[in-house]
Order: structure tokens, then sequence, then C-alpha cells
């Protein structure tokens, strides 16, 4: 399974990009947790004082949201993820429809064909350039 995260301003415009291939995880919930805690760690690691979590998983976004434990093979991740939050100065997640997570969702597609680890820094890779115009022009 592959991992997508795209980095935009308030703006919309893309300060970066990242895929990232998740091997021998074949759980969507644990690869969905999984894209939530790399999303957390890259905007740390980008110096983000705040940050807006999106996903299209909804058992993910609940769970993030919420103080209990929910159980589950992905639970782990989850607490982590939690501990990230708070490494931030302002946060807030939301579930947002497939649709509008397009970029991201073809940024997990393309991990698994360039296979391991990518960064894009004030760019985003020319094969989903197609679905960030269109959002920002959106």
């Amino acid at each position: 399974m592959g991992v997508g995260v795209i980095a935009r301003d308030y703006s919309g415009h893309v300060k970066a990009a990242l895929c990232s291939t998740l091997p021998f995880v074949s759980d969507p919930i644990v690869a969905e947790s999984l894209g939530a805690r790399r999303a957390l760690e890259f905007g740390r690691s980008l110096g983000f004082p705040s940050i807006v979590l999106e996903g299209d998983a909804k058992g993910v976004i609940l769970g993030l949201g919420s103080s209990e434990d929910r159980g589950g093979s992905h639970e782990g991740v989850i607490k982590e993820c939690r501990m990230l939050l708070k490494s931030f100065c302002s946060w807030s997640i939301n579930h947002v429809r497939r649709e509008g997570n397009m970029a991201a969702h073809q940024l997990a597609k393309l991990a698994i064909f360039k296979f391991g680890h990518h960064v894009w820094i004030d760019m985003c890779p020319k094969e989903i350039w197609y679905t960030i115009c269109n959002d920002v022009c959106l």
C-alpha cells in the first residue's frame, strides 16, 4: 500500500508533497492510520506550527478526534497520532470524501510505482499537477 501527503498553505498552494510505500501492510484501516501518522510527522519535520489533517477514512478521523480507545489493529498508531498532534500550536482534523482528497489519493497510488519514500519541497510531482491545479482553481 502507499501513502500520499500534500502540504498546502492557507491559499491552497503546495508547500510540500510526500509519497511513501507501506510494505507488508494489507489492512486498509492500518494503512490509513499510518498515513495520518506520516502526515503529522511530515508537518512537524517541516516546522509547521499548525496543521489541518484531512482524510477520507472516517474511522481513522473519528479515532483521532476522540480521546477514547476504540480498539482494533490500528489503535496503537492512533495513540501515536494523538501524541504528535500535541506538538502543534493548533490543529484540526476533517473528514473529506475521496473526491476532496484526490491529490493525496493519487500520490498514494504513485508511491506503489515509485517504491520507497519521496519528498518534494515547494512543488509537487508532475503526475498530480493537473489535480492540484484544479483544486486551487476551484
